[in-house]
């Protein structure tokens, strides 16, 4: 499928219409000083958002169909050994990840492909040696059932990581990093500096207490998915690994979301921290920001949060963001400072000229999870350097096929483990804005 780039012209004026009518609204209501209809202004606010996700899943669409394309071209091509590079992904405006190169199927990769499409025994791989990235290991690759699971390829689990942070952003902000031998990893905190400015020729020396360093400790544990297929998808549907990367990717993506805004598990206690709960090793409440009402937010505690609480390197950061629920921006798209909107509409998509909706300049990133309760004392934002929150992974997810317990239903599973950990790092990156 094409971008039909007339079509997501069309949706962008009538998007920028919505947007120009929602804002005279305000105006007619302020200078009339008569009170807003805003069920009229929802509606053409909501038209505006409807809009703005059309236009980014054209994209999205066009992507994964192109991918799928690709693929079946080159599955009939001859293809070079198993030495093939591994391949390397980039970063295209707001989160979205992209291939620089084609790189053809690895054996590895190839092997993975059938053991998916084998609705039987035959899709079994015996333990064998493989050498990827020059380096002779043993890697263990059996089947389903008994012979246990199935450590998938490398580059597989790439393309994961990277249709993970396509279908959430915020996930695409955080800073990653990926474990390959150890079981855990310990980041140093900074809780207090030295303010030493100054220019100066000699050092100073600093105060028992003036520097004080903390450690944050990531555990990454098991997390555990089913992916379901039928057997008439094994044996029919093109791009099959594909389709099923990105259900696996989804699975994964919307609980690493989860925990990055809402913390551990409720029931278990487990799991990363998030940017919105008081825990110990999370944002301090120190760096809470309250609007004046408690019912309704107000544009001098949006400035004062973007402008006043936020030292300069975060504010200089590529992955500085707001980040809330899309019910908290259609209050803020009313907020207006010495005549002019702190909301500025952005161009949809995920092309090189995209650009994100800003709120006073800074990028704003919508999620579902975020907390939307516009009561006393509750979150409802955040704004952040999203580097100042790592999320900690293994380099290899376990992958079990169970064919006999969905067998009556005419379907294959996919059993898949991970291990994940997550958390703040410097909290003094983040602010979080609260109801009064």
């Amino acid at each position: 499928m094409k971008i039909n780039h007339t079509e997501i012209k069309k949706w962008s004026d009538e998007r920028a219409q919505c947007i120009s009518e929602a804002r005279q609204m305000l105006r007619d209501a302020a200078e009339k000083g008569r009170e807003l209809d805003q069920e009229k202004w929802d509606r053409a606010w909501n038209r505006g958002e409807e809009l703005r996700e059309k236009i980014d899943q054209a994209f999205v669409d066009a992507a994964k169909d192109r991918e799928v394309h690709d693929r079946l071209d080159q599955m009939g091509r001859e293809r070079p050994s198993p030495q093939a590079a591994e391949q390397r992904w980039e970063r295209t405006p707001w989160g979205s990840t992209r291939a620089v190169e084609e790189i053809p199927d690895t054996e590895e990769e190839r092997e993975w492909n059938r053991f998916l499409r084998a609705q039987d025994r035959s899709g079994e791989i015996q333990t064998r040696a493989a050498k990827w990235d020059h380096i002779e290991q043993r890697v263990q690759q059996t089947g389903d059932g008994p012979a246990g699971g199935f450590a998938i390829p490398a580059r597989v689990l790439a393309g994961i990581r990277a249709a993970e942070q396509d279908m959430y952003r915020v996930i695409g902000l955080c800073q990653r990093v990926t474990l390959d031998d150890a079981a855990s990893l310990s980041a140093t905190t900074l809780a207090d500096d030295l303010d030493d400015g100054e220019w100066t020729s000699e050092v100073k020396m600093p105060d028992a207490d003036e520097v004080e360093f903390g450690r944050r400790d990531f555990n990454p544990e098991d997390v555990a998915k089913v992916v379901l297929y039928t057997y008439n998808q094994a044996r029919l549907q093109p791009g099959l690994e594909m389709w099923l990367r990105d259900r696996i990717a989804y699975k994964f993506a919307g609980t690493i979301e989860k925990a990055i805004i809402d913390g551990p598990n409720s029931t278990t206690g487990r799991g990363p921290t998030g940017v919105f709960s008081t825990t110990p090793q999370g944002v301090g409440t120190g760096r809470d920001k309250a609007f004046a009402s408690a019912t309704a937010v107000d544009a001098a505690a949006i400035i004062d949060a973007a402008a006043g609480m936020l030292r300069e390197p975060y504010l200089n950061s590529p992955s500085l963001a707001w980040v809330a629920h899309r019910e908290f921006y259609s209050h803020v798209a009313q907020l207006t400072a010495n005549g002019n909107f702190l909301w500025k509409q952005g161009v949809g998509g995920m092309s090189d000229s995209a650009t994100p909706d800003m709120l006073c300049g800074i990028p704003v990133v919508r999620s579902e999870r975020a907390p939307h309760d516009f009561s006393s004392g509750n979150y409802v934002a955040v704004l952040g350097d999203w580097r100042q929150y790592l999320i900690v992974d293994t380099s290899w997810m376990l992958m079990q096929k169970m064919i006999e317990l969905y067998a009556a239903k005419k379907q294959i599973g996919l059993h898949a483990i991970r291990q994940i950990d997550g958390g703040v790092i410097t909290d003094e990156g983040f602010v979080r804005m609260k109801m009064g």
